[in-house]
């Protein structure tokens, strides 16, 4: 009985370190809009997104915000005084859907240039190790597990998955530190051969791909 009750107590113990991380999840697109050539990167957060896209014509972001529903995109775009909307569907890495601007209706159609997170991994928990830190446990849909140790100064452990590295696969980056605007990230490279995440070199470059330029509102009729 005191053998039953020790398990129980420290299951239950165990059960109320773990916490579920916060995740963020930044997606390049390219594809159209009418038959003008776009690349568009969109933040995904608990189905809260935003982002942004250009008409590789011209290069000049145009801000996205809206909302993500089950598999239905909603997207509100300013454009000069007014407002356009998109409204798509998403299916695996493609989005397909219109782009309306007062009576202009135009096909929009984008294809994701990574995967997403969700396709390789089945769940994320974090085990708070009390003063050593915090472990990250990761199940993929293979079931294969990995644990990473990590320390960070943030109350709760945000973690940002985006494809840095241009492989196709999503790399990982988890939120260190943040004060006065500043933030500071521990980075991790998924590695597709062995199915992991690897802590990325020191002197590896983190860039966007095709980096957006400064951002404006463009007014464009197409």
């Amino acid at each position: 009985m005191k053998k039953f009750m020790l398990s129980l107590t420290l299951f239950i113990s165990l059960h109320c370190l773990a916490e579920t991380p916060e995740t963020n999840e930044i997606t390049a697109y390219i594809g159209t809009i009418s038959n003008q050539q776009i690349f568009m990167t969109l933040n995904n957060k608990n189905g809260t997104v935003l982002g942004e896209y250009f008409y590789t014509r011209y290069k000049t972001p145009i801000a996205l915000y809206g909302k993500i529903t089950d598999s239905q995109l909603s997207l509100i775009e300013r454009v000069a005084n007014d407002d356009a909307y998109i409204e798509a569907n998403t299916v695996e890495d493609t989005i397909t859907g219109t782009w309306r601007h007062k009576e202009k209706t135009h096909k929009f159609h984008v294809k994701a240039l990574s995967k997403s997170y969700k396709t390789i991994i089945k769940n994320l928990t974090i085990t708070d190790q009390k003063n050593t830190g915090k472990t990250l446990n990761i199940i993929f849909k293979n079931d294969i597990t990995q644990s990473i140790d990590i320390e960070t100064l943030t109350q709760t452990t945000s973690i940002i998955f985006e494809d840095y590295t241009f492989d196709g696969y999503p790399d990982m980056r988890i939120l260190e530190i943040e004060a006065g605007g500043n933030s500071s990230f521990i980075y991790f490279n998924y590695d597709v051969a062995s199915g992991k995440y690897l802590t990325a070199p020191r002197n590896q470059s983190f860039s966007k791909p095709q980096g957006l330029p400064q951002r404006k509102h463009h007014n464009i009729d197409i």
